[in-house]
C-alpha cells in the first residue's frame, strides 16, 4: 500500500518510539519549510511554539548537529543571555516592566519572567517576584 502526504505528516509528527532524533527533527524542520506541514499541526503534536523555533533556529545555525540534545548549558545561557537583555531595555526606558503590543503579556525588568495571565497584565504583578510593579512616569 502507498503512502498518501498525510499518512507521511502523521509519520513526521509522531516518531517511532517516541523519541525525537536530530534526522527526524531535521526533517519537521524541512517539511514546515516546505509547506507540507502547518505550524497548527506541530502544536496539534504536542511540540510547543518555543521548542520549534528553538528546532529552526538550531537546524539553520549548524545543520542536523545542531539538533543534537547535548548541552543543556545552552539553553541556560540562552535564557541568561534574554534575561539580561530585558533588564538592559528596561533600565534605558526606566521602567520596571514591558508590556507586549496590545498589553497581552508583561515582563519583568528584574526577573525577567513573562506572563500572559490578563489579571497580571492588569495588575503589572510578576508572579515570579511576587511583587506588583509601579509605573516610574
Amino acid at each position: 500500500m502507498r503512502k498518501t502526504a498525510a499518512m507521511a505528516e502523521h509519520d513526521l509528527l509522531h516518531p517511532p518510539a517516541g523519541r525525537w532524533t536530530p534526522g527526524h527533527k531535521a526533517r519537521v524542520v524541512q517539511a514546515v519549510a516546505a509547506g507540507t506541514i502547518a505550524l497548527v499541526d506541530i502544536v496539534a503534536a504536542g511540540i510547543s511554539i518555543e521548542e520549534f523555533v528553538g528546532w529552526e533556529n538550531s537546524f539553520a545555525a549548524f545543520g542536523c548537529k545542531g539538533l543534537r540534545v547535548t548541552e543543556p548549558s545552552r539553553a541556560i545561557s540562552l535564557a541568561e543571555q534574554v534575561i539580561s537583555r530585558v533588564r538592559e531595555l528596561c533600565a534605558e526606558r526606566g521602567v520596571a516592566y514591558m508590556l507586549s503590543p496590545g498589553e497581552t503579556s508583561i515582563i519583568c525588568g528584574q526577573c525577567g519572567m513573562t506572563s500572559y495571565n490578563p489579571h497580571d497584565v492588569q495588575e503589572r504583578y510578576c508572579g515570579n517576584c511576587h511583587g506588583l510593579h509601579e509605573d516610574r512616569k
